[in-house]
């Protein structure tokens, strides 16, 4: 097998620290307990505008599902966050939870949806 001479140059470099043969990456300097909150408050939001979903308490307009209460809800947050801690949301929250924490919200919102309709209107 022949490499070309550029992947060869930087075969042996690495930014990683080694400790006994393994590559041992370094913790994100992002605070653990703010993402435990985006995670925690994401998910029961979202639970709990799912349970609301079928009643439609803010009224029968598009705007007013529960749904998109909820986004903008989420967005507020997010907003209060940026302007409170005066640093943009991706250097407290990174992208990738914040994509998680979303995904995991829109997943509970359907899950509470899913209990209100077949077991609580029973």
């Amino acid at each position: 097998m022949i490499l070309s001479h550029s992947l060869t140059a930087a075969w042996g470099t690495n930014d990683f620290s080694r400790r006994d043969g393994r590559t041992q990456f370094g913790w994100m300097n992002r605070s653990g307990w703010l993402l435990g909150y985006w995670y925690g408050a994401v998910c029961v939001v979202g639970l709990g505008f799912g349970l609301l979903g079928e009643r439609r308490p803010f009224g029968p307009n598009i705007l007013a599902h529960p749904f998109i209460v909820y986004a903008f809800a989420v967005t507020a947050g997010l907003l209060v966050l940026r302007v409170v801690r005066q640093q943009p949301v991706p250097e407290l929250i990174p992208e990738r939870a914040l994509g998680f924490g979303c995904a995991a919200g829109v997943a509970l919102f359907l899950a509470g949806n899913f209990i209100a309709v077949h077991l609580v209107g029973r």
